[in-house]
């Protein structure tokens, strides 16, 4: 019996995409058997599986806590991830930018402010001295709820900050 390898999508992508495909055909040529499961199903046994890739999962910054339960399901199951617990967990929060930073490694200068916070944009923007910022939520993918502001248009996004550290974080 081949050795069946979960690759972890979300509804909105329910097949495997072409790169998908490919490390699918490679995996095959070695006696693996690929398989698309959606992470949000709960009627899948995770256990069936030798092996889960986390691939297409771009829902999980919408529900952050449920996909923080499926990891800690994969692990009560000893399901082998290949996509290590702790740096996706790490990587899901962007805060891990400031982690990285305080390492010596270069980032953009940035400034995190936790849920509730309040901050009036363009006076942060003229003591940092920026022409331009993107805020963005620090559990986020993509550019979803991603703005890009000039101090003309920071009075403008006021509201949008706000709202946004209300949700969560910056």
């Amino acid at each position: 019996m081949d050795a069946r390898i979960a690759f972890a999508i979300y509804s909105e992508l329910p097949n495997l995409i072409a790169g998908d495909q490919l490390a699918a055909a490679a995996l095959k040529a070695r006696g693996l058997t690929v398989e698309p499961a959606l992470w949000q199903d709960p009627m899948i046994d995770w256990s069936q599986y030798s092996a889960v890739v986390i691939r297409s999962c771009w829902d999980y910054h919408q529900r952050a806590a449920e996909f923080s339960a499926w990891l800690a399901h994969l692990q009560s199951l000893q399901v082998a991830l290949w996509n290590p617990v702790e740096v996706v967990r790490w990587n899901m929060d962007k805060m891990y930018l400031s982690d990285l930073a305080q390492q010596g490694i270069n980032v953009l200068p940035s400034v995190w402010l936790p849920r509730g916070a309040k901050v009036h944009l363009r006076e942060l923007m003229a003591e940092k001295k920026w022409s331009q910022v993107v805020i963005k939520p620090v559990i986020s993918a993509a550019a979803d709820q991603t703005y890009l502001i000039s101090l003309d248009s920071a009075e403008d996004h006021q509201s949008v900050a706000a709202g946004l550290l209300q949700q969560g974080g910056l």
